[in-house]
């Protein structure tokens, strides 16, 4: 395709030397390039090189030219819809069948101008059609960027696939050694050592335990943004009801009031929604072990015709001041003393919960608990 300043160039097709002059004249006149095609073939070919519109005399048009125009249209990029503006007598033959020859087949973008034409009214057409054809550049290009973009995010994400792959094995190998051999001094040599010896060893190990725990975070949230989504109807009071059960089953003596509501139903892909959940009642559970009368709640509520869910808690709560922070990876609002965590598990509700078309957000205060709301698209 030629440069897009061919965009605005105007094809004329008419067989009297009279149209030509005309045409020529009013368009050049009034800042607009005119190309004059002496046949068929030549036009078509002008079309293909990427010119704006055209403006064809009756007398030119054959059936054959109905079918030639009809298949160089095709040959367009799927973008294309190009213009096209017909000069004829009222009542023609000719445009009778170039209309039915549109209207049947959509297939050619044609307006109809009756002899004799007033130059404001042929000017009109003519940038009216140089407009679309402009709109339709656009979108090409539009498309193009688009395809560029997509191409880079793929190749992205095949880095970020080879990358998960390094931390997966060659970190992994390295720190399991590390924690193998540390467990064996202590196990095999705990006699030897003393009280700080010992402690230095444990807290090693521990080190390990969370080094993997990090690691397989990581992970999971890589896998978030990658992992194919079948949207379904998900039953998220079942789904948070077994999500306790298993937090309830992990810590038997602990005594929690639940409350969630029934029936609470939403339109996603199961598994991240049941990633997202595990997450959010999982702090709800951690961050309430302080709390006195230990309380968490699933629920919703709709709000100017949107559905929002919501979990709420009454454990340690946040500084508001701090809420930039929430779901930003690795960034904690408490010491690993106080809550265990690597501070990936908001991030990975925040990734679920865009991928769905929705937005979280969350209020707190401190020792007072939290909320945090989300929404699906």
């Amino acid at each position: 395709m030629k440069a897009a300043e061919d965009k605005y160039k105007v094809l004329i097709l008419a067989p009297t030397g009279e149209d030509t002059v005309v045409l020529s004249n009013v368009l050049s006149k009034n800042g607009l390039t005119a190309l004059v095609c002496d046949n068929m073939e030549q036009l078509c070919e002008d079309i293909n090189e990427g010119a704006g519109t055209a403006i064809i005399a009756e007398e030119a048009l054959l059936l054959l030219d109905f079918e030639r125009l009809t298949r160089t249209v095709q040959q367009q990029p799927e973008w294309s819809d190009f213009p096209f503006i017909v000069m004829a007598r009222a009542g023609s033959a000719s445009v009778r069948a170039w209309t039915s020859m549109t209207g049947s087949h959509q297939l050619l973008n044609a307006s109809v101008l009756e002899r004799p034409v007033l130059t404001r009214t042929l000017l009109a057409a003519v940038r009216a059609s140089l407009r679309s054809r402009d709109s339709q550049y656009r979108i090409e290009q539009e498309l193009r960027r688009r395809a560029e973009v997509e191409a880079s995010l793929s190749a992205a994400n095949e880095e970020l696939q080879a990358f998960s792959y390094s931390i997966s094995h060659d970190l992994r190998t390295p720190l399991s050694t590390m924690k193998g051999f540390t467990s064996f001094l202590l196990e095999d040599y705990q006699n030897i050592l003393d009280e700080t010896g010992r402690d230095y060893l444990t807290r090693i190990i521990k080190s390990a335990d969370q080094m993997s725990r990090l690691i397989d975070d990581m992970l999971n949230l890589s896998k978030i943004s990658r992992q194919d989504m079948i949207m379904q109807n998900v039953d998220l009071s079942a789904l948070s009801m077994a999500i306790i059960d298993e937090l309830q089953k992990s810590q038997p003596l602990r005594q929690v009031d639940i409350s969630i509501q029934s029936n609470i139903l939403a339109h996603g892909d199961e598994k991240l929604l049941k990633i997202a959940l595990t997450n959010l009642l999982s702090n709800a559970w951690k961050y309430t072990t302080k709390a006195l009368r230990p309380c968490i709640e699933l629920g919703y509520f709709v709000k100017n015709s949107e559905t929002v869910f919501f979990v709420r808690d009454n454990g340690a709560g946040f500084p508001m001041e701090h809420l930039s922070k929430l779901f930003k990876p690795f960034q904690r609002l408490h010491s690993e003393k106080e809550f265990t965590g690597t501070g990936i598990g908001l991030a990975t509700v925040q990734r679920v919960i865009n991928r769905h078309g929705g937005r979280i957000w969350a209020e707190g205060e401190v020792d007072k608990g939290a909320t945090f709301y989300f929404t699906l698209q």
